[in-house]
């Protein structure tokens, strides 16, 4: 199971970052959008930061087409960096870490917290190109 959510049936709480294709429409929650978990989406976060100066964690960002490209490009390589590796050591200076305790959580199941990390990466990308092709915005709304 990815730790992409595509179903917002399927959230327990507000502890969640959702990402919507588009523009913001005052209105959260949305059946077209994803979501993660906050710690999940630390894994990310860092490298839309780096691309995006203007995100912010606890705002609603709209991220441009042009944008997306740069930050998925990253992410794709990080998903091939990983490939069958179930250490997070071999790609440690590349995944970021958003909570004091999420390495010693991740490691606490290395192997399996990788493969999930490679499929939340899989499927995200995979979404981002398909809501790429119909939207020229895609909204980050935060915590």
């Amino acid at each position: 199971m990815s730790w992409m959510i595509t179903d917002h049936r399927e959230l327990k709480g507000t502890c969640y970052m959702e990402v919507l294709p588009g523009q913001y429409g005052g209105k959260c929650w949305n059946g077209q959008s994803v979501y993660f978990e906050e710690e999940h989406f630390g894994f990310i976060e860092a490298t839309i930061i780096r691309h995006c100066p203007k995100y912010d964690h606890c705002a609603f960002t709209e991220i441009n087409k042009t944008t997306w490209e740069k930050i998925l490009a990253e992410l794709e390589d990080l998903y091939a960096d990983i490939g069958d590796s179930s250490r997070l050591a071999d790609v440690r200076s590349k995944v970021d870490l958003f909570f004091l305790n999420t390495e010693e959580q991740f490691l606490s199941s290395e192997a399996e917290n990788m493969k999930r990390l490679r499929e939340m990466l899989r499927d995200f990308t995979r979404w981002m190109r398909a809501t790429l092709n119909m939207h020229d915005t895609v909204t980050v709304l935060g915590m």
